[in-house]
């Protein structure tokens, strides 16, 4: 996760196929709440559907 939407610091990584809550959407980038910790990350790295391989 990063601090900002242009992904200059990051701030914290989460695993994959991690189950997060989206709080904002600013183009392509998802502010996220994971837990304690909240940041951003760009839509490409979340998939909506975890049967299917999301591009």
């Amino acid at each position: 996760m990063y601090d900002t939407p242009s992904g200059t610091k990051t701030t914290s990584t989460i695993d994959v196929e991690t189950g997060v809550a989206i709080k904002n959407v600013c183009s392509n980038w998802i502010h996220i709440e994971y837990k304690n910790l909240s940041g951003w990350i760009q839509s490409e790295w979340l998939c909506g559907n975890p049967v299917t391989t999301c591009p």
